[in-house]
C-alpha cells in the first residue's frame, strides 16, 4: 500500500459544503493533515475557523470574491 504514496502515509482532510463539524475539531485535524483541501462552498467556512485550505476544488459557482482574495496562490 505504501507503494502508492513515496514516503509513507500521509493524511488530507477534506471539507465540504454542507454540515460541518465544529471549530475545535476542523483546526485539529488540519494541524495533524498533510494536505488540507475544501470545496469551494466550504472554503470561506474553512479560512473563518483559521484554517488555510492548501487546494480548493470545485467549479468555484458557490464562492464569494472575499474568500478568493484570502486564498494563497
Amino acid at each position: 500500500m505504501n507503494d502508492a504514496c513515496p514516503g509513507g502515509v500521509r493524511t488530507c482532510l477534506i471539507l465540504a459544503n454542507g454540515a460541518a463539524p465544529g471549530k475545535r475539531f476542523v483546526r485539529a485535524m488540519a494541524h495533524s493533515a498533510d494536505v488540507v483541501m475544501a470545496t469551494d462552498g466550504a472554503a470561506s467556512r474553512m479560512l473563518a475557523m483559521g484554517v488555510q485550505p492548501n487546494y480548493v476544488v470545485g467549479d468555484f459557482d458557490s464562492i464569494e470574491p472575499t474568500t478568493l482574495s484570502q486564498l494563497v496562490p
